[in-house]
């Protein structure tokens, strides 16, 4: 008896063990310093989980400090021709403030055509990104749905003049970029 009570009090302990272990979540960014620059790369999706699709996450930013300037002065806004789109810059290529509710649309026209666009919205900590290539299924329009937990898809893949559409269903004001 004494030994069946010593089996079961250690079976006991490795299942708490493990199940407090199997509870945290790694979190995988890392920066580093290169010269006039700072790398951090993760992952796009957080915690990275076995067998869901993901990608990797690099973020290059200068720094050095840059004169003051008109941050729209580069970006490209629905429908919009005027500009030349800067992405190391200004690390986007499109910013919007969406109500509780609210809805931005994006079209991408040829000018993005064989790029990976990279968003993301605050105050949620994930990103996603878009793939622009002529060898993509057509669709006219895509709907990204911007939820607490992240975006629904992450990823997409659509063709030059695809419009994209940002849906928040978090219920607070975000901004996506």
């Amino acid at each position: 008896m004494f030994l069946f009570n010593r089996y079961v009090c250690t079976v006991l302990l490795i299942v708490v063990l493990f199940s407090v272990m199997g509870v945290r979540s790694a979190m995988a960014h890392e920066g580093r310093n290169v010269g006039d620059y700072n790398f951090i790369v993760g992952f796009i999706n957080e915690p990275a989980i076995e067998g869901m699709i993901n990608g990797v996450s690099l973020r290059l930013t200068s720094l050095k400090e840059e004169e003051s300037h008109d941050h729209n002065a580069h970006m490209k806004m629905s429908g919009s021709t005027s500009g030349e789109i800067d992405l190391v810059s200004h690390g986007g290529v499109f910013v919007s403030e969406l109500g509780g509710d609210g809805v931005f649309e994006f079209t991408f026209d040829h000018d993005f055509e064989d790029l990976t666009v990279p968003f993301h919205a605050h105050p949620i900590e994930t990103q996603g990104s878009i793939m622009i290539s002529h060898d993509n299924l057509a669709a006219d329009l895509i709907v990204i749905k911007i939820h607490s937990t992240g975006f629904e898809p992450s990823m997409v893949m659509i063709r030059p003049d695809t419009t994209i559409r940002f849906e928040n269903h978090m219920g607070d004001p975000t901004v996506i970029m």
